[in-house]
Parts: structure tokens; C-alpha cells; sequence
């Protein structure tokens, strides 16, 4: 087998060189590549890092073998970690006159792919791997067989599953073996809202260690004691989920409007309040150079700190909502109320030592004792989130938000992002508790529910 790269895909992990590949397959570059992946290099974003990286690769790659490949054409054979690179480039290419840049970037690197194909022995089969969809069409117009990178292939997995009991099981059923109540639980299925045949009563329970974990009226109340009380069953489960302590990580995958952050953020606040082992709260979002010209907020004025506050209106907005919730009872309006806000707001920054990160400047950082909100998740790519989860310590409590349903990071799908890495990862056995829970509810406003049943329909 061989497979011919798109830039996108070695942009995404320069390590898909030799990871996709068995010893036996092929793995060919177009010359466009190199060039594409060459002017990424510039900057601390992870597309640069993965650029350099790269270069960091083939410096190590041993130089097989030059060889003419069909009319026009030349192939460099390289040996990197045991397998076939093949470089591949062309004296000359057809006329491309009117196209846009990348269109002939495209192009050309389609023109190799072809080249290289009519050059091997038609036995061997020849895949072009693109995650660029306009690409990969214009491809397969042309002849070639394509294939996109997938690092999961199911990202459907439920979270949250209703159960009905017959009135006696569901009297007794906090404790009971879950397996037992439901022979076709699996491990993804994290929560339940279990209902009683006979009454119609239904209880919220979670599952720890395979056993049933209701909530309760006392558990309820405890959970609620919080900068914002939970206002239905899925804030609830998450809740749960990041106020139990013994479970590290929670990722939430969420509609828009859901009140994922602001739900992460209060609990935070009140895990730092209330348990010793957390000292700090970490926000982290992605930033502009990590999805790259994606967002460019470079013509702003102002400094890099202040360029950057755009990325954490989130976070903002969700401690404006908390702080204005904290002043409801005081007769406070008009410019009084947004100055005693904005003073609530610090006093919580402080109080929560709360930190505001993108995804730049991590490598080499080490954080203990925190509870780490990572929002937007949907838009690290599996190298970006891997690089972020691997600075925490000791004590410390992550929660990832993040909705598949708005990527906004050109390099990555929902089948390759770090989000859906995670949420895979959930639906087996891990060396770490991790817990997952949905939010399907838009509580934001009609509006906003609208809006999303709307597009989503």
C-alpha cells in the first residue's frame, strides 16, 4: 500500500510520516508539501511546531535512492523510523492561470500524486490522504483513490441512557451492579435517569466502578450548593461528575447555549472553596496560533495580553453572570451595578486565583493543585490537547469542554480532533477514572434554541 499526504495531514502530527504506515507501505510527499509545510515554520502556534517538527524528522531520514520516475519526474527515497518515504517532484506542471494560490498548491500536489501512480507497478495501490474535502473531490475526479485520516471512527457513543425498572428494583437500586439492571450497559454509558414502571418516578443516578450511584434529594441539595444552581438533569450529571473528587478528568461534549462553561466555572469555584487539594483555577482556550489565520486578531490594537482577552469572553462573561447572580437581592442599577460587578468579578479572580491561558507557551509548564477548564476542545488537534494534558501534576481536576458541532480549526474534523480523542478514550477501560456527560438542553434562551434546532435540522 501506499499513501500519498496531503500538507494537512503531517500539519496535524508531523509524526503521521511513519505512524500511518506499516514497515511494508509506502509513504509519498508531493514537492508542494515540502514547500507548504516549509512556510509554516515561523511562530509558537502548534502548526509551526508541527512544521519544525518535521524538518526535526527528516534530518534523521536516510537517503535511499534517486530515481526518474515517469516523464518529467524525479523520486528521492528516504528511510525515516524504518519506513519508505519517497519525495516526489515534477519538472513541470500544467498551466494553473486564473486559480487561487492554494487551488494550484492543491493542484500540483494532485499532479505528483498522479505522477508517482503512473510510475509504479499497477499492482501496488496508490491512496491519497486528504482531510481537505474540496481536495480530496477534485482527486477522486481525476482518478485517484482517496481516504481521509480518522484517528476514531465512532463518535456517536451515548452518554446518558434512560432505564425503566419494575417498582421493586427501583426501590433498591442505589448499589446494585449496573450489568445486572441493564445487561446492555457498556462503558461509555456514564449516566442514567432510571424510571419507575409503576409510578413513573425517575431518579438520576451515575456509575462508578460498575455500580449504581443514585443522586438523592440529600445528594441533590448538596450539589446545588453552588454559584449557580444546576437547572436540569444534564447539569446535574456534570455537577456530579466534577464535584466527586476520586474522578480526574471530566469532558463535556455540549450543544451552543448549554451553560457548559458557566456550569465548569461554578463548580470550579466551589471545589476551590472547599477542598484543600485545589488552590487555583486554569482557564485554557485555543488561540490563534494554534488554528492559525483562522482567527487573526494580529490588526487589533493594544498588547499581546490585550489581543488575546478576545479568547477569554467566555470566561467572562460566565464570572459577569456569577457575580451579578451574588448581587440579585441588592438594589444595585445602572452604572453602580456594572462597577460593583466588575469589582466582584476581580475579587473572584482572586479569591479563585484564577488564570486565563491560551495554547501557546505550554510546553515545559507544570501545574499542581488546580482544577483546569480546557473550553473550546473541539479545536485542539490530538497533538495540541496531548501537549496541554501533559502539564498537569499532582491534585489537579480537568474538565474538557467542547461541542463537535463547532469546529472552527481548519486542520482538524470531528474525527481527528482532541475532544473526540477523548470522548473515544471514555468508551474503554483507562488507567485513570474518567467521566463523560452531554448537554443537550439550550438553556440560554428560545432564541438560542431555536437558532440551534434550526441549522441542526
Amino acid at each position: 500500500m501506499t499513501y500519498v499526504l496531503d500538507t494537512n495531514i503531517l500539519l496535524l502530527d508531523a509524526h503521521n510520516l511513519y505512524s500511518l504506515a506499516r514497515e511494508e507501505d509506502t509513504i509519498v510527499i508531493p514537492e508542494t508539501v515540502l514547500d507548504e509545510i516549509d512556510s509554516k515554520k515561523s511562530g509558537l502556534g502548534e502548526i509551526a511546531f508541527q512544521a519544525r517538527e518535521f524538518g526535526r524528522i527528516m534530518t534523521k531520514a536516510k537517503l535511499a535512492s534517486q530515481v526518474a520516475g515517469g516523464p518529467g519526474s524525479t523520486m528521492i527515497n528516504y528511510n525515516v523510523q524504518d519506513r519508505q518515504v519517497c519525495v516526489v517532484a515534477l519538472a513541470e506542471y500544467p498551466s494553473f492561470a486564473g486559480l487561487e494560490r492554494n487551488v494550484i498548491s492543491d493542484r500540483k500536489i494532485i499532479e505528483c500524486a498522479l505522477a508517482y501512480s503512473r510510475s509504479v507497478a499497477k499492482e501496488e495501490e496508490v491512496v491519497f490522504m486528504t482531510n481537505d474535502v474540496a481536495c480530496g473531490i477534485r482527486a477522486q475526479s481525476v482518478g485517484l483513490k482517496t481516504t481521509q485520516l480518522r484517528d476514531v471512527s465512532d463518535i456517536e457513543a451515548s452518554y446518558t441512557t434512560q432505564l425503566t425498572l419494575s417498582d421493586g428494583e427501583f426501590r433498591s437500586v442505589h448499589g446494585k451492579r449496573i450489568i445486572e439492571l441493564n445487561p446492555e450497559h457498556t462503558h461509555s454509558m456514564f449516566n442514567y435517569a432510571i424510571a419507575n414502571e409503576a409510578t413513573a418516578q425517575v431518579k438520576l443516578a451515575t456509575i462508578k466502578n460498575g455500580l449504581v450511584n443514585v443522586i438523592g434529594k440529600e445528594g441533590e441539595t448538596e450539589l446545588r450548593k453552588q454559584e449557580v444552581n444546576p437547572n436540569n438533569s444534564g447539569q446535574l450529571f456534570l455537577s456530579r461528575a466534577i464535584q466527586d473528587t476520586t474522578t480526574p478528568l471530566v469532558i463535556v461534549e455540549a450543544l451552543s447555549g448549554s451553560g457548559k462553561t458557566l456550569m465548569a466555572l461554578s463548580n470550579a469555584i466551589k471545589l476551590v472553596k472547599t477542598n484543600s487539594p485545589y488552590e487555583s483555577i486554569i482557564y485554557i482556550r485555543g488561540s490563534v496560533d494554534d488554528v492559525e489565520d483562522v482567527e487573526a486578531v494580529g490588526f487589533l490594537k493594544g498588547s499581546a495580553d490585550e489581543k488575546n482577552e478576545i479568547y477569554f469572553h467566555p470566561l467572562l462573561d460566565s464570572l459577569a453572570y456569577i457575580a451579578k447572580q451574588r448581587l440579585k437581592k441588592k438594589s444595585i442599577k445602572g452604572k453602580a451595578l456594572e462597577e460593583a460587578v466588575a469589582d466582584l468579578m476581580d475579587k473572584i479572580t482572586e479569591d479563585c486565583a484564577i488564570q486565563k491561558l491560551t495554547g501557546l507557551g505550554m510546553r515545559g509548564r507544570t501545574f499542581e493543585n488546580s482544577v483546569i477548564i480546557i473550553d473550546e476542545a473541539q479545536n485542539f488537534s490530538k497533538a495540541s490537547l496531548r501537549k496541554i494534558l501533559t502539564r498537569f501534576g499532582k491534585d489537579c481536576k480537568v474538565i474538557v469542554v467542547g461541542s463537535n458541532r463547532q469546529i472552527d480549526n481548519p486542520y482538524v474534523t470531528k474525527y481527528t480532533n482532541g475532544l473526540s480523542v477523548l470522548l473515544d478514550a471514555a468508551t474503554k477501560d483507562q488507567s485513570i477514572d474518567m467521566h463523560v456527560v452531554p448537554l443537550d438542553k439550550v438553556v440560554r434562551s428560545d432564541f438560542a434554541e431555536f437558532a440551534e434546532n434550526l441549522f441542526e435540522n
